[in-house]
């Protein structure tokens, strides 16, 4: 067995960042700069941040100032009040309810953007999260396992079903009544139905479950959808991507349906995120985790390709991502504008999910359409939730 096989062996003991020491009361936490340009390249810096004094050295120091009790007193009360004012200011005042469908897997890993995409919605407080869809078309369908990770390293549980299964629509009226697996559906149906707002529907994998909830009521996804968010297909390319392979017929329903769309292409959308520059594992669970899980990915794909590199190479690897503007504008970021270009547009596809013809603009438009994206600013985006 090779170096890289072992490592595989388990994941969840990869040596990837350890985490903070503490000695002699002391905790020192190494942390990262980086110089970002527009398209998501860095230059790195790195530097040790300054040291977290512990109880000991502080009574020592607050002697040493010579701080009366009353004084301390008076200094520990203005934080209590303090305290509740700054993390009132955190707290939402409008959720946006939101279903989010996802191809993750955690055997059979298709990419290693999935988790982190699950992080930055479990990471946004603004989103009244009514449950998570695992995209179930690959065998074995065992994506709760990294969700179950996920959400505890984020401190949130929301409810999760399973998909429609290995099933693909056989035409665009398909109900999908014979498939297993009806949970999916069932959750976007009942959700809709008891929902006093609109809610968005984000998929990022296969369309099927959305499709088929819109073949049975179509009305209702009419009245109480705000937005289908679709993280599919290409603009530029008449090229099937993953996501469409999954399901076209499903692909090609949604965006040939009367629903408000947003489109995320991935030939428009793309961009590079230089995770172990920017995540802090030493302060954060969650960025530990998610580092080594895309490191995991790496050395997967190392051991199928039989290319036994030095794993050092990739401790440093970043990742590709280009479902986030969609998280962007489901929470409403009053910055959305600077961290990509949306346009309406007038979009036809062929029954296979291919782009036919794209107009900008004018009257008829079906779609919105990412165009162009910020790598810089949607780096910070991700980096502001996964890191707090």
């Amino acid at each position: 067995m090779s170096a890289t096989e072992k490592l595989m062996d388990n994941r969840q003991k990869l040596p990837y960042y350890p985490k903070g020491a503490r000695v002699g009361g002391v905790i020192y936490f190494p942390t990262r700069t980086a110089h970002i340009n527009e398209s998501g390249h860095i230059s790195e810096k790195t530097a040790q941040s300054g040291r977290i004094k512990g109880g000991m050295e502080m009574a020592e120091y607050i002697r040493s100032k010579k701080w009366t009790l009353v004084v301390f007193l008076r200094f520990c009360g203005l934080l209590a009040v303090a305290f509740p004012i700054a993390l009132s200011a955190q707290i939402p005042s409008v959720l946006y309810p939101v279903i989010y469908s996802t191809d993750l897997y955690y055997t059979f890993i298709m990419d290693n953007d999935d988790p982190f995409d699950a992080a930055v919605l479990l990471k946004s407080p603004e989103l009244d999260i009514k449950g998570i869809i695992l995209d179930n078309h690959t065998y074995p369908s065992d994506g709760e396992k990294i969700l179950e990770k996920l959400m505890t390293y984020a401190d949130r549980r929301v409810p999760y079903v399973k998909g429609l299964g290995e099933f693909q629509m056989r035409s665009a009226t398909d109900q999908g009544l014979y498939a297993a697996n009806q949970e999916g559906v069932e959750l976007t149906l009942k959700t809709l139905r008891e929902s006093k707002q609109k809610v968005s529907l984000i998929a990022v994998g296969s369309l099927t479950d959305f499709a088929v909830a819109l073949q049975r009521d179509p009305k209702l996804l009419s009245e109480k959808v705000s937005t289908i968010y679709v993280v599919a297909g290409t603009l530029e390319s008449r090229v099937q991507d993953w996501n469409v392979k999954l399901d076209p017929t499903a692909f090609v329903t949604v965006m040939r349906s009367k629903v408000p769309i947003i489109w995320v292409p991935v030939d428009t959308s793309m961009w590079y995120f230089p995770a172990p520059q920017l995540l802090l594992p030493t302060r954060n669970e969650l960025a530990h985790f998610l580092l080594n899980e895309s490191l995991y990915y790496y050395l997967m794909l190392d051991s199928q390709a039989r290319t036994h590199k030095d794993r050092y190479e990739y401790y440093d690897l970043g990742l590709r991502l280009w479902s986030t503007p969609a998280f962007v504008m489901a929470v409403h970021d009053p910055a959305a504008s600077e961290m990509f270009d949306i346009e309406t547009a007038k979009v036809e596809f062929d029954d296979d999910g291919l782009i036919r013809s794209v107009q900008y603009g004018g009257q008829n438009t079906n779609v919105q359409v990412v165009r162009r994206v910020n790598g810089a600013k949607l780096n910070e985006f991700i980096v502001a939730r996964i890191n707090r």
